[in-house]
């Protein structure tokens, strides 16, 4: 009883204590509101908002907000328990405390909550182009920012204008298809970050658009030059040709790089061997399937490796390795190195096509770092013309012709053309061929080669055919002119070669015997002619 007694009277005076609180003002009722979860938060470049739970008796609330170390100041007063602040700086520090008005009086303050400043998101960097000819528009790539969720890209007509948003994506691509012939334009790219802040705009871009002009079509007379069949040969007779990628006449011998090694037949096209020591390491797995045969400045034979960043300089006879070239990775990309096509020039200069990169390096004689030439693809190294020179489309193969002693020839496939190359200041000189509607012109440039003193053997492997074009250098117009189709049946309704099961991809000439050797890599077979 005694300490029922003493429970009722202490149930009294809490109660009383409640009831004087909420009249005064002060107690329970002068405690402020509490937030609500998670709140309040940022709204990215709306800036924050704020909820907390309703008060019983509030008339009104108050909200302060504080910047940084600055002084307390009220953003919002009403009968709502909720606020918007869409001036909420995001680069600073911002804390809040709400308060509410009951009886006329104002509670303490809620905790203070404080939503710390973000670090400013950097713009992207690398910005770099690349114009479509084709279809008459400017891509656009850069590199990934750090923190954002999707990019805004900018043109305009000056360096310091304002310009006009042309896209927002989230990958770091943008082609622009409205543009014209013959203007400049300046592109800009901010990034914005997962909460709405954009950054600042990356250096300008500037791009001069120039779309190639209609080709002069010039009158074309199909004129057939007959060759004799010597021979078509799938190589060993129990072991044929598996998919050959490349052809080399050398001392006699006439070398076919397959996905097993490589076969060596002789001038008649009877085979002879395998080249011991490709057909050991490719049989070992130790390399990679050959894939482009060259010539070294001492004779020897140069072949690249599908899929390997090397080149190796072997011996005639197969039996021995004599160097080895390591082409390095472009610093900030990704893509492995995969160096195809090369040649030497008279100055020992090893050249050799990336066809990774897509892109002409170069290797001084002795040196083991690379001369970069030309970069024909939008790449993570902007292209500058006064270091790289002029660019290079797709170039997949380079030879140096000994006809044309000052110029070597890069075979620009994505154009269907070839470009000289001076061995002096290492600058593109002229291009002969190129896609387009005249009849001399060419559907699938694939290979070339030397005829005579004025002309080079080309191969259209689309159109199934192996040409005679003029070459006399830059300022004649007769250069590149079409002069003549080797065949092998005059009769035929098409000038292609009517002998080979597929369409002719690469081609070799022994100009001692007038002979042509022509590889069809989808027939998986070489033809033989002779040249009268």
């Amino acid at each position: 009883m005694i300490k029922k007694a003493r429970w009722t009277r202490g149930m009294v005076a809490v109660l009383v204590w409640l009831a004087v609180g909420m009249v005064a003002g002060d107690g329970w009722a002068a405690r402020g509101p509490n937030w609500m979860p998670n709140f309040p938060m940022r709204l990215g470049a709306a800036g924050a908002m704020g909820m907390w739970m309703p008060l019983p008796g509030a008339a009104e609330y108050k909200v302060y907000r504080k910047v940084g170390d600055g002084q307390w100041e009220v953003i919002y007063k009403g009968p709502m328990n909720n606020f918007q602040d869409p001036t909420a700086p995001a680069d600073k520090d911002v804390a809040y405390k709400v308060t509410a008005v009951v009886g006329g009086a104002e509670t303490d303050p809620s905790p203070v909550a404080v939503l710390k400043g973000q670090k400013p998101i950097e713009p992207p960097t690398n910005l770099v182009f690349r114009v479509d000819r084709i279809n008459k528009a400017v891509r656009l790539r850069w590199n990934l920012a750090e923190g954002a969720s999707f990019y805004n890209v900018y043109r305009a007509d000056a360096p310091d204008a304002a310009g006009q948003l042309l896209g927002s994506v989230q990958e770091p691509t943008l082609t622009d298809p409205k543009v014209e012939d013959g203007k400049t334009y300046y592109y800009f790219v901010t990034a914005v970050s997962t909460t709405g802040q954009e950054s600042k705009r990356g250096e300008p871009l500037k791009v001069e658009v120039k779309f190639p002009k209609a080709a002069k079509v010039k009158k074309f007379e199909f004129k057939p030059i007959v060759m004799k069949l010597v021979k078509t040969t799938e190589g060993e007779e129990f072991a044929e040709f598996e998919n050959p990628s490349d052809i080399l006449f050398l001392n006699g011998r006439l070398y076919v790089a397959c996905q097993d090694g490589v076969q060596v037949l002789d001038a008649d096209g009877n085979y002879l061997e395998r080249m011991p020591l490709l057909q050991e390491k490719v049989g070992s797995r130790e390399w990679a399937r050959p894939w482009m045969m060259g010539v070294s400045a001492e004779g020897n034979l140069l072949f690249s490796f599908l899929g390997e960043a090397v080149l190796r300089e072997i011996a005639p006879a197969g039996d021995a390795v004599i160097r080895k070239v390591v082409v390095p990775p472009m610093p900030g990309m990704r893509d492995q190195p995969g160096p195809v096509g090369m040649a030497v020039s008279p100055d020992r200069t090893l050249w050799v096509v990336d066809g990774n990169y897509g892109l002409l390096e170069l290797f001084p004689d002795g040196a083991t770092t690379p001369e970069r030439v030309g970069f024909p693809r939008v790449s993570d190294e902007k292209y500058d013309p006064a270091k790289h020179g002029d660019r290079f489309i797709a170039p997949s193969r380079p030879r140096y012709l000994p006809q044309f002693p000052e110029w070597m020839f890069v075979l620009e496939s994505g154009e269907g053309r070839l470009a000289a190359v001076s061995l002096k200041d290492r600058k593109k000189v002229f291009t002969i061929l190129g896609i387009g509607g005249a009849r001399n012109q060419v559907s699938q440039l694939s290979d070339f080669g030397p005829y005579d003193d004025s002309s080079i053997l080309i191969v259209d492997a689309l159109r199934g055919e192996v040409k005679l074009i003029k070459v006399t250098g830059p300022g004649d117009e007769t250069n590149g002119d079409y002069l003549a189709n080797l065949v092998d049946d005059p009769n035929g309704k098409h000038p292609k070669l009517q002998s080979m099961k597929a369409n002719p991809t690469i081609v070799q000439y022994d100009p001692k015997r007038r002979r042509l050797y022509v590889l069809s890599v989808q027939g998986k077979e070489v033809a033989i002619y002779d040249i009268p």
